[in-house]
């Protein structure tokens, strides 16, 4: 199946991280918790647009605290450190994910995932726990072993 160029492949919803509470705070009001081995909450495009408009925008700023994105082919979307992000894809596409560290900010990542992404995620956020551990571990690496070092390859 060829997809027009031009065509929306996903929606994302990007939340600012100064607002996290906030956003936990609306989904237990919103939405009934998710149950089973491997649940995810997703929440709707009317879901996020009801968000967006109740959460308002930085008065500094003036960009809403939750963003709400179309990707359409081709297009690249950069998810900004610490913000926590859910994709839908509205058409069958594959997509490439580039996750990348800048090793002066390595303690805003950490931070970020402590306060973000553990509370969310519970027991379902092993998985991305372990990769993200893996992730800082050869960032250290990088920062203390001579070029060429593969410590980090036990690790994840």
């Amino acid at each position: 199946m060829q997809v027009p160029l031009g065509t929306v492949l996903s929606v994302w919803a990007l939340y600012n991280p100064v607002v996290m509470d906030r956003v936990n705070a609306w989904i237990k009001t919103h939405k009934r918790k998710q149950r089973g081995l491997g649940a995810r909450l997703v929440l709707s495009e009317d879901d996020l647009k009801q968000m967006r408009d109740d959460l308002g925008v930085d008065q500094k700023t003036q960009i809403s605290h939750v963003q709400i994105i179309t990707q359409a082919h081709g297009e690249m979307i950069t998810v900004p450190t610490g913000h926590a992000h859910q994709v839908v894809n509205k058409q069958p596409c594959i997509k490439l994910a580039w996750d990348y560290c800048m090793l002066e900010k390595l303690v805003e990542y950490v931070a970020c995932w402590q306060h973000i992404g553990a509370p969310i995620m519970g027991n379902n956020g092993i998985e991305d726990y372990t990769a993200f551990m893996a992730v800082i571990s050869r960032a250290v690496c990088h920062l203390r072993c001579a070029p060429g070092c593969d410590c980090h390859k036990f690790v994840g």
